[in-house]
């Protein structure tokens, strides 16, 4: 009988185990969000908190710290900042810790790159003849001043932004020594497609992103083109507003929705936030961040604004909305239920009970529901916002449908999020979002 027992334990515990490591499976295999980069010089060095929070809350979720120029005697500076020498940093404590702080806690950043080179720069040419005369290995200066600032920045990669030099034979031997210490390398080309070429097939796998300069110089340049020369999806990038000219963040939206219906973009990045800081909403960065986002993003379908969380912590465990009741559990962050279709009657108001689900310890939630009423896909448009409540536990209250409201199909987004009010797209930080479709009649 004990044998039984432990026997029907074992089997019990077994299927336990199979159907957790499936659902760990599950997850690893969401479909991921599109690149969202950020350049930036000066600010992203010493600009301090205010630019770091900035960054954190607005939905970009790389960041680019431009520009490394590397010295004839292998010193590394920040555009005029000295940063490592003799295998050390040397730079600001501050900066160290703010860089930090981009990857932790409530944010939108998972990835830091550090951008070598420039137009003008020698940056290439002095890598080159360090190269030449010392090799890669661990003892020589490029390496240790390159190590070091990885990990004075946490830096995943390094970017090329080689406008001058085009050695191939160096730029691998580069890219293979940064490899070495643990960094990815991304290319950033404007133009001579053969060197970028030539790079990215002899580092292989190394090269992971592919950053297409659609601006100035490389205004002219199609990412159809270069993804097809470089075997891989690039992530075009354009400049925001910026002395009387640039993209403004709807225009952005477009060129990105029209490059993705096209050529199936992985994202795209931004040039440059040094001038982005001075503008405002409807151009702000968490407004560039969105264009890219909704531009890249087919995760919601159609036209609608793209939306992210992290349910490391906690997700949404069950909406109810009239007769929609629906026990999902964590999405990854995004949920598209939109194939669950509930009818509501314009002119009246329905019941709404909202449940979370935790990893461990209840958090203070922040919920709000947007129903497109007007059927012009976003839910920025007054009196779309449905509902909104607060709590550690259910929520629950009600939602009215206008008289006003257009007859026939359109999309509710409930979106949950930790500690503070979410908005209704973009990279919300901890928390999630899903999408249903509501038949208005």
């Amino acid at each position: 009988m004990t044998r039984k027992i432990f026997l029907s334990v074992s089997i019990i515990f077994c299927m336990i185990f199979n159907l957790f490591m499936s659902t760990s499976s599950m997850t690893v295999e969401a479909a991921e969000e599109p690149v969202a980069a950020i350049f930036g010089g000066g600010p992203f060095v010493s600009g301090g908190q205010s630019v770091v929070d900035d960054i954190k809350s607005s939905g970009f979720n790389t960041v680019m710290i431009w520009a490394v120029h590397v010295r004839a005697d292998g010193d590394l500076y920040l555009n005029d900042l000295l940063v490592c020498e003799n295998g050390v940093y040397v730079g600001d404590a501050s900066w160290a810790s703010n860089w930090a702080d981009l990857k932790q806690g409530t944010t939108s950043v998972n990835r830091v790159e550090i951008s070598v080179g420039a137009w003008g720069s020698d940056a290439f040419e002095n890598i080159k003849n360090l190269i030449n005369a010392d090799g890669t290995g661990s003892d020589t200066v490029l390496y240790k001043n390159f190590k070091a600032l990885m990990e004075a920045t946490g830096a995943d990669a390094v970017n090329y932004d080689d406008e001058v030099t085009y050695d191939v034979t160096s730029a691998v031997q580069f890219g293979q020594m940064c490899n070495a210490m643990g960094m990815k390398v991304t290319l950033c080309p404007y133009t001579n497609s053969s060197f970028w070429q030539s790079v990215k097939n002899q580092l292989g796998s190394v090269v992971d992103r592919v950053y297409l300069q659609c601006y100035a110089g490389g205004a002219g340049n199609d990412p159809g083109t270069w993804t097809n020369t470089m075997g891989m999806n690039v992530i075009p990038g354009l400049w925001c507003l910026h002395s009387g000219s640039g993209d403004s963040a709807s225009t952005v939206q477009t060129k990105m929705e029209s490059w993705e219906n096209s050529y199936d973009i992985d994202g795209g990045f931004m040039w440059l936030y040094d001038d982005m800081m001075q503008l405002s909403s409807p151009n702000a960065t968490a407004d560039y961040a969105n264009a890219i986002l909704t531009g890249c993003s087919g995760s919601t379908g159609g036209t609608y604004p793209s939306i992210s969380g992290n349910t490391t912590y906690e997700w949404i465990e069950t909406v109810n909305a009239g007769t929609l009741n629906n026990t999902s559990g964590s999405n990854s962050g995004y949920g598209d239920y939109t194939s669950i279709v509930t009818d509501m009657s314009k002119g009246n108001s329905y019941n709404v009970e909202l449940t979370p689900g935790f990893a461990g310890r209840s958090y203070n939630e922040y919920w709000k529901i947007w129903i497109d009423f007007n059927q012009d896909g976003d839910f920025s448009d007054a009196g779309e916002e449905v509902f909104s409540a607060s709590g550690r536990s259910a929520v629950s209250g009600s939602l009215s449908i206008p008289s006003t409201a257009l007859t026939g199909q359109t999309r509710m987004r409930v979106v949950m999020k930790y500690n503070s009010a979410p908005s209704s797209s973009g990279s919300i930080g901890d928390g999630e979002a899903e999408d249903y479709t509501i038949n208005i009649q």
